[in-house]
Order: C-alpha cells, then sequence, then structure tokens
C-alpha cells in the first residue's frame, strides 16, 4: 500500500512538473516571436506575440510616456531591410507563472548604440489561442555593467568573413603597417566568437558595422590553429557571402574598408594561414575545408606551419 502510494505522488508530482514546463515552453515560443521579430524587422512576428488589444506603455523619441497597439509597435520596423539582423540581441532573463497569467523579463542589448534595456511583460493563456503577451513596458538600464559583467576574454576563436560583390572583388579591411614597410596589411574582416550571437547575427552585425549588407553566409572553412606562445586551441569557421548593397565605411575602431581584386588581396595579407586558407576557398569554394595550423608569435606576421593538408569535410551547397 505504502508503495503504491508513493507510486501515485511520483506520478502526479511529474505530470505537475510536465506540466509547468510544457506552459514555460509555450511563453518561451511567444516571447522568442517577439525576440526574433524584433531583431529581424520582422512585424508579422512581432503581432503574433501580442494579443489584439495588447497595450504597450513606452516612451516615444521626444521622452514622452505613450501607449501603443502592437500594430503600431511593429511599425516601428517598417522601414528596416525583413529577415535582416539589425543589431538587437535579446534574451529572456526570468518567467514567474501563476495559473493562466504570467509575467516575463527580456533583456535587449544593441552593442552598437551601447544601450540595454529590460522589457517587462505581462502574459495571458487565453482560451483557445495560447500565451499572448497582454502588456508591454521597457527601461534603459546600465549599458556599462552589462559590459563589465559580460567582459569576453580572448578565446582566440574567431568567424572570418569573406565577402565577394559581382566583380569577383573581396571585402579587406586595413590592418597595421608593418616595420619596414609603406604600405598597410589588409584581412577580411572578423569577429571573435565570444559574445552571445548567432552565426547569421554576428556575420550580418559585421556587414553593417561596416555600412554593407550581405546575402546568407555559407560555411567554407572550419581549420584549427594550434600556437608556440599558448596551450588554447583556436577553431576559425570561414564564412563567405555575397555583397547586396550599401556603402562601405570605417570599422569601429577606424579601420578603412576596401575592395580589392583576389590576387591583390591575397598579397596584402600577412598572416600566411589566414591568406592559404582564403585562396583556398575562393580557388575550390564547392567545399567546406578543414585544415590544421601552428602559429608561432612574430608581430603582425604570426609564422604559420602547416600540420594538415587542407581537406575537405562536406561539400556546399553550391
Amino acid at each position: 500500500m505504502k508503495k503504491t502510494i508513493l507510486t501515485l505522488i511520483f506520478i502526479l508530482s511529474f505530470a505537475v512538473l510536465q506540466s509547468q514546463s510544457t506552459t514555460e515552453e509555450q511563453i518561451r515560443v511567444t516571447l522568442n516571436n517577439y525576440i526574433e521579430g524584433s531583431s529581424y524587422n520582422k512585424k508579422d512576428q512581432i503581432i503574433k506575440a501580442f494579443a489584439n488589444n495588447a497595450t504597450l506603455y513606452l516612451l516615444n523619441k521626444e521622452g514622452s510616456f505613450n501607449t501603443y497597439t502592437p500594430e503600431e509597435y511593429a511599425n516601428f520596423f517598417k522601414n528596416r531591410e525583413p529577415n535582416t539582423f539589425n543589431g538587437r540581441v535579446g534574451k529572456i532573463l526570468d518567467i514567474a507563472i501563476d495559473k493562466d497569467i504570467a509575467t516575463a523579463r527580456v533583456e535587449i542589448v544593441i552593442s552598437e548604440r551601447k544601450a540595454k534595456y529590460i522589457d517587462l511583460f505581462l502574459l495571458k493563456n487565453i482560451e483557445g489561442i495560447g500565451w499572448k503577451i497582454i502588456s508591454k513596458t521597457a527601461t534603459q538600464t546600465d549599458y556599462s555593467g552589462y559590459v563589465e559583467r559580460d567582459r569576453k576574454l580572448d578565446n582566440f576563436t574567431l568567424q572570418r568573413l569573406i565577402v565577394l560583390n559581382d566583380k569577383g572583388e573581396i571585402l579587406m579591411e586595413q590592418g597595421d603597417v608593418l616595420k619596414g614597410e609603406d604600405d598597410p596589411t589588409w584581412f577580411p574582416p572578423a569577429v571573435y566568437s565570444n559574445t552571445r550571437q548567432s552565426i547569421t547575427e554576428a556575420m550580418d552585425s559585421l556587414a553593417l558595422s561596416r555600412g554593407i549588407k550581405i546575402s546568407k553566409p555559407e560555411l567554407r572553412a572550419y581549420p584549427t590553429y594550434k600556437f608556440t606562445y599558448h596551450d588554447q586551441v583556436s577553431f576559425r569557421s570561414y564564412f563567405v557571402a555575397k555583397y547586396v548593397e550599401g556603402n562601405l565605411i570605417p570599422s569601429k575602431g577606424g579601420s578603412a574598408m576596401k575592395w580589392l581584386p583576389v590576387d591583390e588581396a591575397l598579397s596584402h595579407i600577412p598572416v600566411e594561414a589566414i591568406k592559404l586558407i582564403t585562396k583556398q576557398i575562393v580557388e575550390f569554394p564547392k567545399s567546406v575545408w578543414g585544415g590544421s595550423f601552428l602559429i608561432s608569435e612574430n608581430g603582425e606576421l604570426h609564422d604559420t606551419l602547416i600540420l594538415e593538408e587542407f581537406y575537405p569535410l562536406f561539400s556546399s551547397k553550391q
């Protein structure tokens, strides 16, 4: 009898936990509709997250406190390119559920504006419809606290972006002038893989910060670096995308950007590993390439020893 009661208690407890887990997942789907919709200028997806009669309480551009409908809020994004990452990175911080109502907090960070916001939501499980946001408000908080909390350590792993235009030229970013040289070095732009971003978000953000829009990036190489001067191993992801539109602007650090023919671009890359990988990708675009290099520190040159010759990991979509 005692064993039967314990079994029933276990089954009921499991059912309750399972129900709570399902409910939270449904709420997360609703919140992620808002996050993805507002990060990628998807008006319909933003509206989908809200009840028809939801009310949003927000400051306008003049600093006045106003109310908005979901449609009015979605229209904030109407002049932006749909399905293109706009620099907003959202993260669900917490969810509290009480039967058929819930509250949630979402952090929105726009690093290019050095801005962080906390969005506060009230949600309702509407019969026949499901979980919808019925109210939202937001406040801007201290971005410096975010930077300090999320300060990134150098993990020696980065994503490099090769952008090609219709002329077959490569987008290059200015590097340092080597000792004894007159001309600066040039590199395909890159970003460290230590930010809370998906690959598409990272590549879109990298391109937008240089003033251009790109096609969907595709993986072309995934080599490894070993180093003589520290113990970390680095996985270098190389992506290729097509230039879509826009005018080049300097990077955040002030580095110049320009288009170069392939041969000229390769001749200006001082790091042999980067030069070899870029050349392999451009000459053999139908495979995703692996390989391994040992890197020795030698100023901007970083001497390169090939440990594993290039080998195809798998074929690309092209």
